[in-house]
């Protein structure tokens, strides 16, 4: 028995268009509107499968390791300008990203992950003044060391953050 049924949003939890249409109006708004005219690079966080499931049920839990990785990239970012800009400090570089997160695939399997666009550079205060102009300053592309470091963080951070909500993902522990 098979049934032809016509794909409507009234009844459905998603409509490829409406999806496809929505994302489609993000990027406009963001490239208009949110980005700077400056280099961007995207950034991507694949995790465990056994992370991801516990991430598409656990909002909280998402938010927390999303805003890990958010961090160590930003932690990168600072470092790496200090030392190329030679800047007195890690605060003086000021960064700027988008992360959408991304719960399927394209098989709609359950796949969160994700997607971040970060500006490939810093913004830093012109002279001596903290209120003065603002001046972006590109940076190098990031060495495999640079990320392996992003990762290795990361993955302390999830480790603390599963730990203070009572998971892990060791089976042995489970």
């Amino acid at each position: 028995y098979s049934e032809i049924v016509a794909f409507s949003c009234k009844k459905r939890g998603f409509c490829a268009s409406c999806l496809g249409r929505r994302m489609a109006d993000t990027a406009v708004h963001l490239e208009q509107s949110v980005l700077p005219r400056v280099p961007i690079r995207h950034w991507i966080c694949a995790l465990p499968w056994g992370l991801r499931a516990l991430l598409g049920y656990d909002r909280k839990l998402c938010s927390e390791v999303v805003s890990a990785f958010m961090t160590e990239v930003d932690h990168s970012l600072r470092w790496r300008a200090k030392r190329e800009l030679g800047l007195a400090s890690v605060a003086a570089a000021h960064t700027g990203s988008v992360v959408a997160v991304q719960r399927t695939d394209s098989a709609l399997r359950l796949n969160v992950h994700m997607h971040a666009l970060v500006l490939d550079g810093v913004y830093v205060h012109e002279g001596d003044d903290a209120r003065g102009p603002l001046t972006f300053f590109s940076l190098s592309t990031p060495t495999h060391a640079d990320i392996a470091e992003v990762a290795a963080r990361t993955a302390a951070r999830i480790e603390k953050i599963l730990r203070a909500h009572g998971r892990t993902l060791d089976p042995e522990l489970s």
